[in-house]
């Protein structure tokens, strides 16, 4: 429940004890799940957001971006990025902070979804520190158009150079994100599996390699590095994710719904993580609760090829298979048949795709 969630944050956030990390927390709750015509929320946001820039948090003015692009300012956001940008800059003690600095800015714009805007920021804090190429190279892999042959040499000059956990992380990235010829699967694999071994607490890299894992069916491989990053921290939301996508696709549903709600309980419900509850749902036959979490994420991301998939699969089951096909319509046309995705995603589109 998104507006209980925000009252329980609003309590927290009014405390005379609260932080300002718990703040940004809160805007960035705000931010995620308020729409245009939302207007309780915007104000929330607006009002929250005044505080941080008041007390000189940076964070404020990255948060600001992000208020403007909801509240019907986009007009406004070109300019404000510039001015946040030089501030950023000013404001940095030397070239690694500067390219952190950079890399929060670019993200911000990540996930305001204009790429082009934020790739150039992350090329400038790759250009700042060595830090900020493994942002940019992260952010080449996973874009709509990944430009693979980039990321992939950015992840071999940071071995080169002695990094090769962020080497290992950056490549794992790439495997799941894009396809490549087979001998270079296997020789960048073992190469990821040796590191991940000599570096099993690194949990960045942990996750990096058992979402790979996913992505070539080695579930209960991924499994058990995920289990052991659990037991190192439990409160570690995207683990319990990745976990909850690993334990549907071994057929034990109904543990990985208990794993993914306490992911939601931790971190809210992310489109990400709402996806993986709905899978569970659907796989438990629970079908009028998949489909509630569904409808919302093909309305907050229609083009999204996996959220159709799964949408389609829901509705086919509940006995809908108009509103199944106009989903899978839309797989299809996002170009289903290319696009990299786990095992169990696999044979959800060989089965659709029989069906229809």
């Amino acid at each position: 429940d998104v507006y209980k969630r925000q009252a329980m944050w609003g309590h927290i956030v009014d405390h005379p004890d609260a932080t300002s990390e718990q703040l940004v927390d809160y805007c960035d709750y705000l931010l995620r799940y308020a729409t245009s015509d939302d207007e309780d929320m915007i104000r929330d946001a607006d009002s929250s957001i005044s505080r941080l820039e008041a007390s000189g948090d940076s964070q404020g003015a990255l948060l600001r971006l992000r208020w403007m692009q909801i509240s019907d300012q986009s007009d406004l956001i070109p300019s404000a990025v510039s001015r946040v940008h030089d501030e950023l800059i000013e404001k940095a003690a030397d070239d690694k902070a500067k390219s952190a600095r950079l890399s929060k800015l670019a993200r911000t714009l990540e996930a305001m979804q204009l790429d082009a805007d934020a790739e150039k920021v992350y090329r400038e804090a790759a250009e700042a520190h060595v830090a900020g190429s493994v942002d940019l190279a992260l952010f080449l892999a996973t874009k709509s158009a990944p430009k693979t042959d980039e990321a992939l040499a950015i992840a071999d000059n940071l071995n080169d150079s002695g990094k090769a956990i962020e080497s290992a992380t950056v490549a794992a990235t790439v495997l799941m994100s894009s396809s490549l010829e087979p001998d270079e699967v296997s020789r960048r694999r073992n190469t990821i599996m040796k590191t991940q071994s000599e570096h099993p607490s690194h949990t960045g890299l942990a996750l990096a390699t058992s979402g790979m894992l996913c992505y070539e069916g080695r579930y209960r491989d991924a499994i058990e590095i995920l289990r052991e990053v659990l037991q190192r921290n439990p409160n570690e939301a995207e683990a319990m994710n990745i976990l909850a996508f690993a334990l549907i696709a071994v057929g034990d549903a109904d543990e990985a719904y208990k794993t993914i709600n306490r992911a939601i309980g931790i971190e809210g419900p992310s489109q990400e993580y709402l996806d993986t509850r709905a899978v569970a749902l659907t796989e438990l036959q629970r079908l009028d609760e998949a489909l509630e979490d569904l409808e919302q994420l093909v309305n907050w991301d229609p083009q999204n090829t996996s959220y159709r998939l799964h949408h389609a699969k829901a509705h086919l089951r509940a006995g809908n298979p108009q509103r199944a096909r106009m989903s899978w319509d839309v797989a299809v046309a996002n170009d289903v048949w290319t696009r990299p995705m786990t095992t169990f995603d696999m044979r959800t589109r060989e089965d659709l795709s029989n069906e229809f």
